[in-house]
């Protein structure tokens, strides 16, 4: 245990929506230390931001248009069914990624064969009692702040064409082109436009939608290839180039196939079945501060907003280890600008024992050979028989024992 607390410093992270934060110190007492900053981020840097199945969701910086900064997830996050064919106007997957209802209040259907639901091959959610992907659990409201909404141009579906916003007819399709028929052993074979290309090629029937959370699209791809020189859509030997960072597997693009069926696009496969979804968003930096980190895949920048998107909301205190923010059934508080910390919490999450002593209202932390205790309404804390001077005292909470971050870094 007293490896891990002297590490304390590094890997725990208290981030507030006041106006003054604090975070982890174990040297200076008299005044706050690693102040939140401004963002300035790189294309490359690496952010946290959120969760999915309760997992830290981790972003990538990989594009800037005319939108702003493009954040895109480093993995595929689950494999969900699109809807509604491709239009992605009015399907599923849309309205799951902007969606913050809670469990058992989908506002999206579940896809049907012959009468039966589909299981997704055991390999993803089923949307019709799952959460909307930014829903409070996965996204508190100073993360979602960070969240843009913006307008983008989406192709349309052959069947849509009549909802053109550009002046354009046709469909847009990926396809350049076809190989000679060989006969019925050798069918022609589809030549898909190579990345290079997708300046010149992507044009076709196209509308506006405002999204947060979405799906990329071609040209979304070409920054990402223009910025990295590699990028991933599918497993097969003829895509574009993995990145180390994307699992071998397809995710799915919000741009339809524009042929008579019209499938979601993948590229060298149009599948309307359940595909890797990648979801993507733009970050708002005039409201997102950098908490800690150095934005590396190993060390990214932890992200947070500096007001909650609720004009009611008043701030809270968040608590990060190792890029995971901890769930308290006592908050964090701020007293007389101290932050003060769960206790139990916290250290059990470091996989120490903790237990209670009421009679003398003591609280003991153990792991190994190394063994903390404090008493409530004392100043200062024993840790192998050492004692220790706090900034304030630990303090009762409804049936919590509250530290300050002092004790915790010590």
């Amino acid at each position: 245990m007293k490896r891990i607390l002297t590490h304390l410093l590094i890997i725990i992270i208290i981030s507030c929506t006041l106006t003054s934060c604090m975070a982890v110190s174990g040297s200076d007492t008299d005044k706050d230390v690693n102040e939140v900053s401004d963002i300035l981020l790189n294309v490359g840097d690496y952010i946290l931001l959120g969760k999915y199945s309760d997992q830290p969701i981790l972003w990538r910086y990989v594009a800037e248009d005319e939108n702003g900064m493009l954040m895109l997830s480093d993995k595929v996050l689950c494999f969900k069914y699109f809807g509604k064919a491709s239009f992605w106007a009015e399907s599923d997957l849309r309205k799951w990624l902007n969606s913050d209802v809670p469990e058992g209040k989908a506002e999206w259907e579940y896809p049907y064969l012959l009468g039966i639901k589909y299981s997704f091959d055991n390999r993803g959610s089923q949307f019709d009692w799952e959460k909307g992907f930014l829903h409070e659990d996965n996204f508190n409201p100073s993360e979602r702040a960070v969240m843009k909404s913006v307008t983008q141009w989406t192709m349309l579906p052959y069947e849509h064409i009549d909802l053109s916003e550009n002046g354009e007819t046709k469909t847009y399709s990926p396809v350049k082109g076809k190989t000679p028929y060989g006969g019925v052993t050798e069918p022609p074979i589809e030549i898909y436009y190579d990345i290079s290309e997708l300046p010149e090629a992507y044009s076709g029937a196209a509308h506006q939608l405002e999204d947060t959370v979405f799906l990329l699209d071609e040209m979304q791809i070409y920054n990402i290839w223009s910025n990295f020189g590699t990028v991933k859509t599918t497993s097969t030997p003829e895509a574009w180039a993995e990145p180390p960072s994307s699992y071998d597997v397809g995710y799915m693009l919000r741009t339809p196939c524009g042929i008579f069926t019209s499938q979601i696009n993948i590229h060298g496969e149009y599948k309307s079945g359940g595909r890797g979804i990648r979801p993507a968003f733009y970050l708002d930096e005039t409201n997102a501060v950098i908490l800690s980190g150095s934005g590396t895949e190993a060390d990214p920048y932890i992200i947070d907003g500096k007001s909650g998107t609720d004009s009611e909301q008043k701030g809270g205190i968040n608590v990060f280890i190792n890029g995971t923010r901890l769930e308290f059934d006592q908050p964090p508080i701020m007293e007389s600008d101290r932050v003060l910390v769960p206790m139990r919490a916290i250290f059990e999450a470091l996989g120490a024992q903790v237990s209670w002593e009421e009679a003398t209202q003591t609280v003991t932390a153990t792991k190994g050979d190394t063994v903390i205790t404090l008493q409530i309404g004392r100043q200062s804390m024993i840790k192998n028989g050492k004692i220790i001077v706090l900034d304030t005292a630990a303090k009762l909470v409804g049936d919590r024992t509250l530290v300050p971050v002092r004790a915790v870094s010590e």
